[in-house]
């Protein structure tokens, strides 16, 4: 008995001291809401020092504490030539500079250490910074201000925000700020320890592995065009809009999917692409979609594929025989929109079909529709629309009636020459009442100027696109309107070219401006009107 209790009391010494030497989370009792605090004499030089030679920084703090994304976090400004290394032991962090790393003369540092450092329990942040100067004085200046997104008009958050004592345009492309910030989760940025003078200012996103240049097209910018002057009575609240600059144009991949299609895939839309092919007197088509191009073809031999934009790039593409009959032996014309039971319509959009391939042909005498219960035939014709794949039946439509369409064998024929199978589908117009309408006046116009004009559903899909040039109003009304909410989007086309643009920093571009409005729900049997005047200088 007593060999036990001799051995209990060794193992609780032993775990006593265990415990003692390796400091872990308290279970149970108050969550712990203190952030970890630096020790006063614990930081060695003291902060806020001048004339300061390069030498190890040592924080201690009142608590044990651990490092979290010390690369992203640990932010120098202006920014050291080499990278620093941060160490810690214990409640002792230190922050030394690289072994080449030269301070410059007479200049303020920031080191803001971010959420690098927090408490072993509950991950509370350490408000931690350190300043000092290399010179006789602290710089005391701020600036500070918001970056937003020129598309969107929203905050844009961690953000870097740049500030060059060279007034070069290239500078960004080139050299690392003199100051920098970043933004919070609202957009919002303050740089301090600023000396005074004049400064080319700066936003950059995305950065890509934090080197603080400009150079990468999927990265974005802003900038002030003139440069900003900072003294005791200026640098403060400026607004800053970041876009990304267009990507050039390039074929990223290709691919031949299959006989009869292949497609073509470029880093933003090709929208400015030269294409053309060797005329061997194939059926050819193609399909802009977004970022690609479809070609679709019908031929056995091999041809090639030319494209090309400006002078900056072109490529050849060879599209490789295959079997066709293997292909139209197997494959089928189909209607993709198929539905089951009675689809319900309105009269303003009517009926219309997709199909699984391009379509070369339409034979109206093999189309029938026959509306209400007793089957009465009415006048109808296939009309194809502009996506290659549609197809629209045109009729004079009647609100609150039940139609059947029949679509005969060879009805349709696509490029292949493959023909439909017979189709039988089932709709229900809706009565007016179901619907709504939109009636829109733009007023105070600048005559002098284009403008897009677009009726956009909330998630952005596009209903109504109008242009606009040398008009100071415009109106119009749109009827059988689904029910739901609606925005107004006025695009100024300063280039006239009609579609919105973005900025070029090498051109001093600025992103076309916009305008959106929302517009009031519109329910069923309702009508809203509404005039807009559009006021680029802000956004809604």
């Amino acid at each position: 008995m007593k060999g036990i209790l001799i051995w209990t009391s060794v193992l609780v010494y032993a775990y006593t001291l265990w415990s003692c030497a390796n400091p872990v989370g308290l279970v149970g009792g108050e969550k712990d809401l203190t952030a970890p605090q630096v020790v006063k004499d614990g930081a060695l030089p003291a902060n806020m020092q001048t004339n300061f030679t390069k030498q190890e920084i040592t924080f201690t703090f009142d608590e044990w504490v651990k490092l979290h994304d010390v690369a992203n976090e640990v932010v120098v400004s202006p920014p050291l030539d080499k990278p620093p290394v941060v160490t810690l032991k214990k409640k002792e962090l230190v922050f030394a500079f690289h072994e080449e790393e030269e301070l410059k003369e007479d200049v303020t540092y920031t080191i803001n250490f971010g959420e690098a450092v927090k408490d072993l329990t509950e991950g509370n942040p350490a408000d931690l910074k350190y300043v000092f100067s290399t010179g006789d004085l602290i710089d005391s200046l701020i600036v500070n201000g918001s970056v937003t997104d020129a598309l969107t008009g929203e905050a844009v958050p961690e953000c870097l925000v740049m500030m060059y004592k060279n007034l070069s345009d290239t500078i960004v492309r080139t050299e690392n700020p003199y100051y920098f910030g970043k933004t919070n989760t609202s957009g919002r940025f303050e740089i301090g320890n600023v000396k005074e003078g004049t400064y080319k200012i700066f936003a950059l996103h995305e950065d890509q592995g934090q080197r603080y240049i400009f150079d990468s097209d999927t990265e974005g910018i802003g900038y002030l065009s003139d440069p900003i002057t900072v003294s005791d009575t200026s640098g403060q609240n400026i607004g800053i809009e970041i876009f990304k600059e267009e990507e050039e144009l390039r074929l990223k991949d290709e691919k031949l999917v299959r006989y009869g299609h292949a497609w073509f895939t470029f880093s933003r839309e090709p929208y400015d692409l030269d294409i053309s092919h060797q005329d061997i007197g194939q059926n050819l088509e193609y399909v802009y979609a977004q970022d690609s191009v479809h070609l679709w073809y019908d031929t056995e031999e091999t041809f090639m594929v030319y494209m090309s934009h400006d002078t900056l790039w072109k490529d050849t593409v060879k599209i490789k025989a295959l079997n066709r009959e293997e292909y139209v032996s197997k494959a089928k014309l189909s209607v993709t929109n198929v539905h089951e039971g009675a689809k319900t319509v309105n009269k303003q959009d009517g009926i219309s079909l997709v199909f699984s391939q391009p379509l070369a042909e339409v034979n109206n005498d093999l189309v029938g529709l026959y509306m209400d219960s007793t089957q009465t035939a009415v006048p109808v014709s296939l009309e194809r629309d502009t996506t290659l794949f549609g197809l629209n039946i045109v009729s004079d439509w009647q609100a609150d009636m039940p139609y059947e369409l029949l679509l005969l064998p060879g009805a349709v024929t696509d490029i292949f020459g493959l023909q439909n199978d017979t189709v039988s589908l089932s709709y229900q117009m809706q009565t007016s009442e179901d619907y709504g309408k939109i009636k829109v006046e733009l007023a105070a116009l600048d005559n002098n100027e284009s403008y897009i004009i677009r009726l956009l559903t909330k998630s952005k899909q596009e209903i109504k696109r109008y242009t606009l040039s040398d008009e100071s109003t415009f109106a119009f009304e749109l009827l059988y309107m689904n029910p739901g909410d609606y925005m107004i989007e006025v695009v100024l086309d300063s280039n006239k070219n009609g579609r919105w643009d973005t900025g070029s920093y090498d051109e001093q571009t600025y992103p076309e401006k916009r305008y959106s409005q929302d517009l009031e729900t519109l329910r069923a049997n309702w009508t809203v009107e509404v005039t807009v005047t559009p006021s680029f200088g802000e956004k809604k």
